[in-house]
């Protein structure tokens, strides 16, 4: 009996959970109950499982399957389920596989591909190199024919000056001084001034040109005039005078003209003449031009005031009238050398730099008139005339730019700065006083004096300006 009850109790502790686990009741939380359902109404299912017996609402119930056919079903769906993800898995290592070797292929044919470029590219390399190269010659030979082209050109603009008539006018009242007389200028204002040039080249063999320049710079500024010293009407007295008055320079011009030879090269021809050879592009566009001349210049001055004072001559007031002249002519040897250079190629745009020596020889003349009015009835008539004889030193900078705004015309913007030393090797001075013809004497001893006194009158010009102009070459 005993034996035959731990054999029912075996049986159904083996079957008792196949038998609970028949019935599957699936809430629509998702979660699925195991068991076997007991009891239903129309509102509850009554399931007993291994948690023990639960009542369920129908309302919560998703779906019923009853017995093992939903487990059945949820096994098969898992076998399908493992099955496709091994077909997937098999089915990703076959193309990760076959794009491995799409790859190797494409790498391969891109590295074939890439080393047929490159011979492509190193013969199409050097065909283009020889096709430049045979340009490059050839632009060469058209950039020499053309480098020496008939040209003409004009400027103009704003200078600052202080020219050969002023200065002297300077170093003579300075030297006046000498015998007690004093003239002081001051400027009034700023004194309006400018250049203005003109030329032309001409090719005359090869690279070789004449070129012909011209320039005027020139200005007329105004003055107050302080004076002081003897009175000229008697030398040999004690009489002063002082004054105070008003002037201006009708004219200061200067004007000069010049002839020129020159010759166009390019650095690189240079360099071959001397057997040098340097592969660089600005080689080529260094363009190098000396020129040897011949130079003309002229100044041209007129200076006049009145001013009125006292004077010990009577004791009496005075009303003088003063007029200045001066005329200078000069000529002699130019040389220099000018350089082109162009930054791009490709931008018609060349920077200019010139440099440039002169050394003239020429004389001046400088005429003044003074007539003086005394109130006690007196007119004396003062006349002086200095003769110098000159040599001129002569250096020049140019910094310019020029543009070439069509085809054949070129603007252009240069700073021109340029100073003229002039040295006096002799000078006569003669003088007429109407009121004592001794007066004569001292012309006497500036010619006996001149090499000493000569020096005093060495002075020099300068001129700084801003030329804007425009060159058309034909």
């Amino acid at each position: 009996m005993n034996r035959f009850a731990s054999l029912f109790l075996l049986v159904v502790l083996f079957i008792l959970p196949a038998v609970l686990g028949a019935d599957t009741v699936i809430l629509k939380s998702g979660q699925e109950l195991d068991g076997q359902i007991i009891n239903q109404s129309e509102t509850t299912i009554t399931i007993r499982t291994r948690a023990g017996v639960q009542t369920i609402t129908k309302a919560n119930v998703r779906r019923i399957f009853y017995g093992d056919a939903y487990r059945k079903q949820q096994d098969e769906l898992k076998r399908q389920r493992e099955e496709q993800k091994r077909k997937e898995e098999e089915e990703r290592k076959q193309k990760a596989e076959e794009e491995r070797k799409r790859l190797e292929e494409e790498k391969r044919k891109a590295e074939q591909e890439a080393a047929e470029q490159a011979e492509q590219e190193r013969l199409e390399q050097e065909r283009r190199e020889a096709e430049e190269k045979a340009r490059a010659q050839e632009q060469r030979e058209q950039d020499r024919l053309a480098r020496n082209p008939y040209a003409m050109w004009i400027y103009l603009g704003p200078a600052e000056l202080e020219l050969l008539p002023e200065a002297l006018n300077t170093q003579i009242n300075s030297f006046n001084l000498v015998n007690g007389e004093a003239e002081l200028k001051a400027p009034i204002g700023e004194a309006s001034s400018g250049v203005f040039g003109l030329g032309f080249a001409v090719p005359v063999w090869d690279l070789i040109f004449v070129q012909v320049n011209g320039e005027a710079a020139g200005y007329a500024p105004e003055f107050a005039v302080f004076e002081a010293g003897r009175d000229l009407t008697d030398l040999a007295g004690s009489q002063t005078r002082s004054g105070v008055g008003i002037g201006s320079y009708s004219r200061i011009l200067r004007t000069s003209g010049e002839i020129q030879i020159g010759y166009r090269a390019q650095l690189r021809d240079i360099l071959e003449l001397t057997g040098l050879s340097i592969q660089h592009e600005w080689v080529d566009r260094l363009a190098i031009e000396p020129l040897v001349g011949y130079r003309a210049m002229q100044h041209d001055g007129n200076l006049s005031f009145t001013a009125s004072g006292a004077s010990t001559f009577g004791p009496s007031q005075y009303l003088a009238d003063e007029e200045t002249d001066v005329f200078h002519r000069s000529k002699g040897v130019t040389w220099g050398v000018r350089f082109f250079y162009q930054p791009l190629s490709e931008f018609p745009l060349k920077l200019e730099l010139g440099l440039y020596a002169a050394r003239l020889s020429g004389d001046t003349n400088y005429n003044d008139e003074r007539l003086t009015i005394y109130n006690i009835g007196e007119v004396v008539q003062d006349k002086s005339e200095s003769s110098l004889r000159q040599v001129l030193r002569s250096s020049t900078i140019h910094l310019g730019v020029h543009y070439e705004i069509v085809e054949d015309v070129d603007v252009f913007v240069r700073l021109h700065g340029e100073t003229v030393e002039y040295e006096t090797e002799r000078i006569r001075v003669t003088r007429q006083n109407s009121w004592d013809p001794s007066v004569s004497q001292a012309s006497l001893m500036v010619a006996a004096l001149s090499p000493v006194i000569a020096p005093v009158f060495d002075t020099e010009d300068q001129v700084g300006a801003l030329q804007i102009g425009m060159t058309r070459r034909f």
